[in-house]
């Protein structure tokens, strides 16, 4: 098919033009358990184009930059605006990006936890839309002292649960101790007793964490245990004491590690 193009319609970008700047955005949260990167993000305002189109690229970013082994990545958002929906944004009719919206205003505490219960009871089997409500239970609360309490609970009941796979264990534990940091200052008990309980139990950061690095110590390959503190520094709210303790890695090592980023 033969078509004229106007020269005044031309015009030659320069390849600036895709260069990111990662300290200018970046999600509200990311976890990363086992193979399986998390990235979660609040949202107080209604979800644009334009939101749209910065998710797509916080999911492009991690997986040009730092995802060499290829691992899954899931991207939420957890809205106090929108209705609970699939959200999709479209580059093109082969291209489509899409990822959950979790509305808050739509998250019933008292039928979540009863749900959960009568499954657990009659040994059924969970989705894992319903094992992500409960790990949101906490933040449904107003008044700070019932949010704490709510932690508290919701960490006993996650404890007596039968999961259908580790990875939605996982990403359960993962949220709560997200939130937990989101909710918490460093140095506050109530987050160090949360954390420290969800850590001691399942062990999923520290699981990942060891299993990386004896990984890398096999292989002979340093840098993996360089890889596996920085990812940690950047990607938590943990103290460097916290990083040590969990990555078994010396707490000189995690200080200069971090000094260098």
């Amino acid at each position: 098919m033969d078509f004229d193009i106007d020269p005044l319609d031309v015009e030659v970008l320069p390849t600036e033009v895709v260069v990111i700047e990662p300290s200018l955005v970046r999600p509200d949260y990311i976890i990363r358990i086992k193979n399986v990167i998390f990235m979660m993000e609040f949202e107080s305002s209604h979800v644009g184009l334009k939101k749209k189109k910065l998710f797509k690229l916080y999911i492009s970013a991690y997986d040009y930059k730092n995802n060499d082994e290829n691992d899954n990545i899931i991207f939420f958002v957890v809205s106090t605006k929108e209705k609970s929906k699939m959200a999709e944004y479209n580059i093109n009719d082969w291209d489509s990006f899409k990822f959950p919206i979790i509305s808050l205003k739509e998250l019933d505490k008292e039928k979540i936890i009863n749900n959960i219960e009568t499954k657990m009871d009659n040994k059924d089997t969970f989705t894992n839309r319903e094992l992500i409500e409960l790990a949101l239970t906490p933040i449904l609360e107003k008044n700070k002292e019932k949010v704490i309490g709510q932690f508290y609970e919701t960490k006993e009941i996650m404890s007596r649960i039968q999961y259908p796979t580790d990875e939605i264990k996982t990403s359960v534990y993962g949220i709560v101790l997200m939130l937990s940091s989101r909710y918490f200052d460093e140095l506050d008990p109530v987050r160090k007793d949360i954390q420290g309980d969800l850590m001691g139990k399942v062990d999923c950061v520290a699981e990942a964490c060891r299993k990386s690095f004896d990984e890398g110590k096999n292989e002979g390959h340093s840098e993996t245990e360089e890889n596996i503190v920085r990812n940690m520094l950047v990607n938590s709210d943990l103290s460097v004491e916290e990083i040590s303790r969990l990555c078994g890695v010396s707490l000189d090592r995690v200080v200069d590690l971090k000094s260098k980023l």
